[in-house]
């Protein structure tokens, strides 16, 4: 079977293929730019680069997003052991007691 021209057209037969072509690298472009995007966000956010390939699946990616969105991120996780470790290591400050005398000094004077 033979392409043929359609006559008052100004494509040949051979030209589909720049269309396609383009069609590709756009997709492949916006694929690629996805998967750096996502991959910096997780990375971000503790979880590993390589989880940036499930947004490029279809449904996968619907699951993990919603995953990724209601659950505690281990870069969360760990600012809360950093923080209970810093509490553990320095005591609170102390406020001296109301019923505490304090000794008059210049800066200090006793109230009358």
């Amino acid at each position: 079977m033979e392409i043929q021209a359609i006559e008052g057209s100004h494509w040949a037969p051979g030209m589909m293929i720049v269309p396609i072509l383009a069609i590709l690298v756009v997709v492949i472009v916006t694929g690629l730019l996805t998967f750096v995007l996502w991959g910096m966000i997780f990375r971000r956010a503790g979880y590993s680069f390589a989880l940036a390939i499930l947004m490029l699946i279809p449904l996968a990616n619907v699951i993990w997003l919603s995953i990724f969105a209601f659950s505690q991120w281990p870069i969360q996780k760990e600012l809360a052991q950093v923080k209970a470790n810093a509490q553990m290591a320095s005591p609170p400050p102390s406020t001296p007691h109301p019923a505490a005398k304090q000794t008059p000094s210049p800066e200090n004077p006793p109230l009358a």
